[in-house]
């Protein structure tokens, strides 16, 4: 058959009418046996034709020598032959008109420089025919629609159905979160394990899952993003429309150490991430439980209008974990009305406590949880609700999980997450509850995770979405700037460079003179007027307070002089020679908000804009910010809203009020400064000094790296 021109689309994998098993085996312990067994355990709503030379039925079904003798059409092969003959199956595949391939078979890329050559080959094969591809190094693909059934993998034979749609990177751990699923009560709609993503990418399923109508909530365990810069534009159109949270694995990054900027010494490739996920929309899961824990919450629909919650417990102890969880992620416990307290006064112990939370203490009953679940969830200052319940070891909790079922159904239009605390057998009851596809946790703080991963998202969805901003700028004047430093071979722009830089795109800077003399200090400083700060002006030296090279309100010209010797007695320290070494003179600034701005230049997703608490000790705060390029003006009030610090913005107990309104612009203007021009590889405004007065804002020290 001729290559087909069109590629083939994702329902090759996910919805194969027929489907051929190469390296098919009814041996135990062989990946081909577990695969085809899974396959009609799992009673494939289709036809299966086994491929193996060694046998001539397996389960009762004919097989074959190759995928060229088989009769029919096939859509999909399942590839889980030694790998010295995966290429010439897939071959034969594209001989056949085979659309897609899930390679099982692994010692390919992640073996080394041979295995990779050998994986390239195999890309450029299915490229040409027009096919697509999963793994290889892969466990393979699961589809629970009932007009499928497909359980294409060598994991576990009984999935649950749902409307989850997951994908894993790795294979191993692919196994154990199906598992995971399942017994949690989480089902899954479609699953895929990736292998080593020669083909088929994270955006694509992404995109297949967003029109896929039986896909409610997308989960993926993700180590790397094969095209990362695409990632954000699809990322965000789908979570318009479906949850999706990820949970990344190597939040670490060492190279960041190494890093000569202050940004660069903070950002690291987990910056970048988070920064990421957090501007598309997506949720990221810190661990396993997490991720299901999250997952869980999306997959019953829940929406909660706000932030707002109630905890209703006969347990104190689990309700005080929980409460704790809750603020510390944002999620509020607020007084509940006189009416709520007088209504639940009317039915509950005088021992009970009526207070948010609301303990009914170990004797509730039944009856007790569902009124007080109602006369909650009917306080117009409660969104959301937390049912907590610790099963006695003599009581049967049936009768408690059917009064909050009862509940559930009833009211739709606010979240109700539950927590059933006891002995195992206990949680299997809770089926009444998972039928209704009610939330049910173990641990306090788990629902109270996920409650909060809700409000996080209807957040995002509720804001605006925020433009970029135009800005004018002398665009023609930077470029100038930055080529002449790339051809010099890149490195940092000289401090007058940096000034000029800056101003070609609006951003102000303090009055500054390089001097490469004592006399021309004292001439800056009279012009500049005292008093002065006085800095060592070289690309080589990074920081300039660490090197002894800052000193500040100077007074007279004779204090001029001495820092003039001073700075430079310190820099011949640092670089003996002193070719490149000046001193600069600059206005001395009192009073304002120390902030600092930045970029670091992130290898898979571009600039990286940093914002936060400024000043020598940057690095020890750590109270900084980040998001990827381009920055748009939601961003950026978000940036400065976010910081731990910023009540001392807004002129917390005396403190100068600062421009937010400055600082929000600025953040545009830096990042329409780094996207115009991709040369720039790091930058530090620092400290930027910000007051209640625009026209007092500026940058009073600036470092800015270009790439060679």
């Amino acid at each position: 058959m001729t290559d087909v021109l069109q590629k083939a689309t994702l329902d090759a994998i996910f919805r194969p009418a027929k489907i051929a098993v190469v390296g098919a085996s009814k041996k135990p312990g062989k990946i081909g046996t577990e695969i085809i067994r899974n396959l009609f355990g799992y009673e494939f709503n289709g036809t299966i034709f086994p491929v193996n030379t060694d046998s001539r039925f397996i389960h009762s079904t004919k097989c074959y020598a190759s995928v060229g003798d088989i009769p029919d059409p096939v859509d999909l092969a399942i590839i889980a032959v030694p790998k010295r003959a995966v290429l010439g199956v897939v071959e034969e595949c594209r001989a056949k008109g085979v659309r897609g391939l899930v390679i099982i078979t692994a010692g390919f890329k992640e073996t080394g420089e041979e295995g990779a050559i050998e994986e390239k080959e195999l890309r450029q094969i299915v490229k040409d025919a027009g096919m697509i591809a999963v793994g290889p190094n892969c466990m393979g693909v699961i589809n629970t629609e009932e007009g499928y059934r497909m359980n294409a993998s060598f994991g576990p034979r009984h999935v649950l159905p749902g409307n989850v749609s997951f994908l894993s990177q790795s294979g191993a751990l692919g196994v154990v979160l199906i598992e995971q699923a399942s017994e949690i009560g989480m089902g899954l709609h479609m699953f895929v394990s990736q292998g080593n993503r020669m083909d088929a990418s994270a955006n694509q399923f992404l995109e297949y899952w967003h029109h896929d109508p039986g896909t409610d909530v997308i989960l993926m365990y993700i180590e790397s993003f094969g095209s990362p810069r695409e990632f954000p534009r699809v990322a965000r159109r789908v979570a318009r429309d479906k949850p999706v949270v990820v949970l990344k694995s190597g939040r670490t990054s060492v190279g960041a150490r190494a890093a000569s900027s202050h940004t660069g010494a903070m950002a690291g490739t987990d910056a970048a991430y988070d920064a990421l996920f957090k501007q598309c929309g997506v949720l990221r899961a810190s661990s396993i439980e997490e991720l299901f824990d999250i997952g869980k919450a999306f997959a019953s629909g829940l929406k909660p209008s706000g932030n707002r919650v109630a905890i209703l417990t006969n347990a104190g102890g689990p309700a005080i974990m929980a409460a704790d969880a809750c603020s510390t992620l944002g999620i509020d416990l607020p007084d509940l009305a006189d009416s709520t307290h007088a209504e639940l006064a009317s039915f509950l112990p005088p021992e009970a406590a009526l207070a948010n939370p609301v303990d009914m203490i170990a004797s509730a009953t039944p009856q007790g949880y569902g009124l007080s679940m109602r006369a909650l969830l009917r306080d117009p200052s409660i969104d959301s609700l937390i049912v907590i319940f610790v099963a006695p070891p003599t009581v049967d909790p049936t009768d408690v999980l059917k009064s909050i079922a009862e509940v559930y159904r009833e009211k739709k239009d606010k979240p109700i997450l539950v927590c059933l605390m006891g002995r195992v057998e206990d949680l299997k009851k809770a089926k009444v509850l998972a039928d209704l596809h009610v939330p049910v946790f173990v641990y306090p703080e788990s629902s109270a995770r996920a409650l909060a991963a809700l409000v996080e998202r209807q957040r995002w969805l509720d804001k605006e979405q925020g433009t970029t901003m135009e800005f004018e700028a002398d665009r023609e004047r930077a470029r100038k700037i930055v080529a002449k430093a790339a051809a010099r071979g890149g490195g940092y722009l000289y401090d007058d460079e940096t000034t000029d830089l800056l101003e070609s795109y609006g951003i102000p800077f303090c009055r500054s003179i390089r001097c490469d003399s004592e006399e021309e200090a004292v001439a800056a400083a009279q012009t500049i007027g005292l008093p002065v700060v006085m800095k060592v002006s070289s690309p080589r030296i990074s920081h300039k307070s660490d090197a002894g090279g800052v000193l500040i309100n100077l007074r007279s010209d004779l204090e001029v002089r001495g820092a003039y010797y001073q700075i430079m007695g310190a820099a011949r320290q640092l670089v003996p020679d002193l070719d490149d070494v000046a001193v600069l003179v600059q206005e001395m600034i009192f009073g304002g908000q120390e902030t600092i701005i930045g970029m670091s230049l992130d290898p898979n997703f571009g600039p990286l804009i940093m914002f936060g608490a400024g000043g020598v000790h940057v690095e020890v705060l750590k109270d900084v910010v980040f998001r990827l390029c381009p920055v748009t003006d939601v961003d950026a009030e978000e940036m400065v809203r976010e910081l731990r610090s910023y009540p001392l913005l807004t002129g917390y107990r005396g403190a100068e009020k600062a421009d937010i309104g400055f600082l929000t612009e600025l953040l545009q203007r830096v990042s329409t400064l780094v996207s115009d021009l991709p040369e720039i590889a790091e930058m530090d405004l620092n400290p930027t000094k910000v007051f209640a007065t625009r026209a007092l804002c500026r940058v009073l020290d600036a470092r800015i790296r270009i790439s060679p």
